[in-house]
């Protein structure tokens, strides 16, 4: 599961031409995902307490607080949590930015953005 949604999340940045991600609005909402595909940088950035870092927090404190309401991410956020990656409440990012990242990772689990789907 971990594996398919960080080539998944690959798949999906390369949707977008290489300065079109963060002005564009599904790119900018994608990239805090990127900090999940990479524990070295996540405990770094979690470390000094960056802006990316607290938006990737804001996220995954908000799946966990609603998994009834996203059943499909359970698992996921099991993995997540087994490999040290876990959230609190920031309040950095919007509730609607919030909504749309979860629909953006359950895509992406999903296998929407999978490399045949891309192809």
């Amino acid at each position: 599961m971990y594996r398919i949604f960080c080539e998944s999340f690959r798949n999906y940045l390369g949707l977008f031409p290489k300065d079109a991600k963060r002005v564009e609005y599904r790119g900018a909402i994608a990239l805090p995902l990127a900090l999940l595909c990479d524990a070295a940088l996540f405990d770094a950035e979690k470390e000094s307490e960056t802006e990316r870092y607290r938006k990737i927090s804001d996220l995954l404190y908000h799946m966990k607080q609603n998994v009834a309401k996203y059943p499909a991410l359970k698992a996921f956020l099991w993995t997540l949590e087994s490999r040290g990656f876990s959230g609190k409440r920031y309040g950095m990012v919007s509730s609607g930015d919030l909504e749309e990242q979860v629909k953006l990772v359950i895509m992406l689990l999903k296998l929407t953005y999978w490399e045949e789907a891309v192809s």
